[in-house]
């Protein structure tokens, strides 16, 4: 058989990764493993109470899990997937203290003084096996500013029938904060248990780090997403019973998401996010710039508006101060455009003034995929 030729000037190291990006695959990811963790495993001698020694949880062989998430992440490396059973993971025996009893997360061993109870400090991967529905890390018990903290650069939480349930910490704090760059939050469910809770399920730092929030739930907050800074993208996610829904920053692209039942369910920052593709149903206030209090002091939007669904609400749009609001091609409840029902009305306060024409005659339809 004759031997391959190639085109004179051909660096061979070149075709290589060409035709392993054209594969799927990446040339970095080619040393990467999986890390098991499972409710039937167990954190090494020297990653449990009373002594936990830094470098010492080295587990995770899929015959032999790690107990706890905190010993899977520190087992792996960059790159790397932790892979997480169904079951409870966190504060084991209640006693407000993580990490003094076997299997529980031990924030002091791989973020010290995080203020949380489970840090991905790491870019890997933490997926679990049988999703949101089966996999809890319970923060209830647990007196700190958040349950998760996300401190990777690059890395993924979740996805899409392979994320977590997270509940707030002790005091109706926060379920997850996020301080990271090239970073993905995918197919969780977010729900506080403690009654009347006043933190927010899920919220960035304001740093340009990139950040997608994507085919999440969160029920039940304050706020459910409140995201600052550049380079964030919030996509597919559903947000329920919230005071306010979604609290995109200054440029954020908002789109595929659904808001029901919230006070108000997307809010129009200062700034110009790109706010497009959503449903706002069933809500106080569907969409609007003036937050979930009385009127006056609205921010200055000054994004984009456009192809949205906002029915079923008190006010499908709520301008507080805006004059000029450009929000058309969005759908009002009726082929009638915004108004009386069955359509919902422009609310108009403080000298703000709308454009809605042309508007979209007939039901957009956005349909976030969730898989919990």
């Amino acid at each position: 058989m004759r031997g391959t030729r190639y085109p004179p000037g051909i660096d061979m190291t070149l075709l290589l990764l060409l035709v392993t990006l054209v594969l799927g695959g990446t040339l970095g990811d080619a040393g990467a493993t999986t890390i098991y963790v499972a409710n039937n495993g167990i954190d090494p001698p020297g990653c449990a109470p009373p002594t936990c020694i830094v470098g010492s949880c080295v587990c995770g062989a899929k015959a032999a899990p790690c107990r706890s998430i905190t010993c899977g992440i520190m087992t792996a490396a960059a790159v790397d997937t932790v892979l997480v059973g169904p079951g409870v993971y966190g504060d084991l025996d209640h006693d407000g203290t993580p990490g003094d009893s076997a299997g529980e997360e031990s924030p002091g061993l791989n973020s010290p003084g995080c203020g949380c109870l489970l840090a991905l400090n790491k870019a890997v991967k933490l997926l679990s096996t049988n999703g949101a529905a089966e996999t809890l890390i319970d923060g209830t018990t647990v007196a700190s500013n958040t349950t998760v903290l996300i401190i990777s650069n690059g890395g993924a939480f979740g996805a899409p029938g392979k994320g977590f349930f997270i509940t707030q910490s002790n005091g109706n704090k926060n379920a997850m904060v996020i301080d990271a760059d090239d970073v993905a939050i995918r197919g969780n469910q977010l729900v506080p248990i403690l009654p009347t809770s006043v933190g927010i399920g899920m919220q960035t730092v304001d740093s340009p780090g990139s950040v997608v929030i994507e085919g999440n739930q969160v029920v039940g907050w304050a706020t459910a997403i409140y995201v600052q800074g550049p380079n964030k993208i919030l996509r597919n996610n559903v947000v329920a019973f919230n005071g306010s829904g979604i609290v995109p920053a200054e440029t954020a692209l908002v789109t595929g998401n659904v808001a029901v039942g919230n006070r108000l369910g997307i809010v129009l920052e200062t700034g110009a996010q790109t706010i497009t593709g959503n449903a706002a149903v069933g809500n106080v206030y569907g969409f609007g710039n003036h937050g979930i209090g009385p009127p006056g002091g609205g921010a200055a939007f000054t994004g984009t508006f456009e192809k949205n669904d906002t029915f079923g609400n008190i006010c499908g749009l709520t301008n507080d101060g805006v004059i000029g609001l450009v929000a058309d091609k969005n759908y009002w409840g009726a082929s009638s455009g915004p108004g009386a029902d069955p359509a919902d009305p422009v609310c108009e306060s403080s000298g703000g003034t709308t454009t809605t024409v042309p508007f979209a005659k007939s039901l957009i339809k956005v349909r976030p995929a969730l898989k919990p």
